[in-house]
């Protein structure tokens, strides 16, 4: 899927730069990479979900904290 957003963010791009940007394609690009995103999104929390089930108390804090900082954008992030 990543690699289906980063085709489809070029080809947004290629569209935006044209003299006549064409604004129903653009949109409906816009729409496919927002629904790209929304799916990785989705295989991502069943992925984290399904990994969560085989933690105990503490693994499961640890792993939820490194996750929020790693989407805090903290550049110290290590596993625990």
């Amino acid at each position: 899927k990543k690699i289906e957003v980063d085709r489809l963010k070029k080809v947004l791009l290629d569209l935006m730069r044209t003299d006549k940007a064409d604004r129903k394609s653009i949109e409906t690009i816009i729409a496919e990479i927002s629904n790209a995103q929304h799916q990785m999104q989705e295989m991502v929390v069943a992925h984290m979900l399904e990994f969560k089930s085989m933690l105990d108390a503490e693994q499961h804090r640890k792993f939820f904290d490194l996750i929020e900082g790693a989407m805090a954008g903290k550049k110290e992030m290590q596993c625990p």
